[in-house]
């Protein structure tokens, strides 16, 4: 009885090292994501390694969302009647510059509108349909960023089994690290306002798209749905 469970707790040991071994790239590709996610929370919480209270800048994808939810294009937020009153409240005087008003939004007949691509707010839209919620554009930057790099380890990952798998393994590690800490994607995170969120978010749909039509093209039969999500991507 001994001499079997010591042959069983070795046919055990033999098979966890073979399933380490025969899927190190996947656990290495963890361990690196694992990370750089670690970096990346470092730099949106301004290196306080906070989870629930970054020091977020701005929220106007949120209230994009909010406006998107009550059937309107422009923000809930009205004027001051300061700024109605100015005869040209479009000069940037002193007396506008006493006036509180959100800043870079495009005023309007007396509306405030926001001209960067709404992609981030109709999602948050539809969200905040089922479950109100308040997230300010630093989670948006974090939420984009982290995203596209997932997609370029994918991208990554397929590029070298495809074409290059005879290269030692951790090239591809190597060019995952990389991918991770390319510029202006720190950048973004350190200084995670709207101008960032609207700019990882499109980086993160367009690199998203070219992933889905890729894996798409890989069986003789391409996927539909996959085109089809890449098209709702871009």
């Amino acid at each position: 009885m001994k001499w079997t469970q010591t042959k069983v707790n070795s046919w055990k040991d033999k098979t966890f090292t073979r399933f380490l071994w025969g899927n190190r790239i996947y656990i290495s590709l963890i361990v690196i994501a694992l990370f750089v996610a670690w970096i990346y929370i470092f730099l949106v919480s301004d290196g306080y390694w906070y989870w629930t209270s970054w020091p977020g800048v701005t929220n106007y994808y949120s209230e994009l969302a909010a406006a998107f939810n009550h059937g309107q294009l422009s923000l809930l937020s009205k004027p001051d009647p300061a700024l109605l009153e100015l005869q040209n409240p479009y000069q940037n005087n002193s007396e506008r510059r006493k006036i509180r008003y959100p800043y870079d939004a495009s005023f309007y007949k007396g509306k405030f509108y926001l001209y960067w691509g709404p992609a981030p707010a109709i999602i948050l839209a539809g969200i905040e349909i089922l479950s109100p919620i308040n997230i300010g554009d630093e989670q948006i930057v974090f939420i984009a960023t982290l995203g596209l790099f997932v997609v370029n380890i994918l991208i990554l990952l397929k590029l070298w089994k495809r074409y290059f798998h005879d290269t030692p393994m951790w090239t591809i590690l190597i060019a995952v690290l990389v991918s991770g800490f390319a510029s202006p994607l720190l950048w973004n995170l350190n200084r995670s306002e709207i101008y960032e969120a609207a700019i990882t978010s499109g980086q993160f749909f367009l690199m998203g798209g070219f992933y889905l039509v890729c894996a798409s093209f890989e069986k003789p039969v391409f996927a539909s749905w996959k085109l089809a999500l890449a098209g709702f991507c871009w």
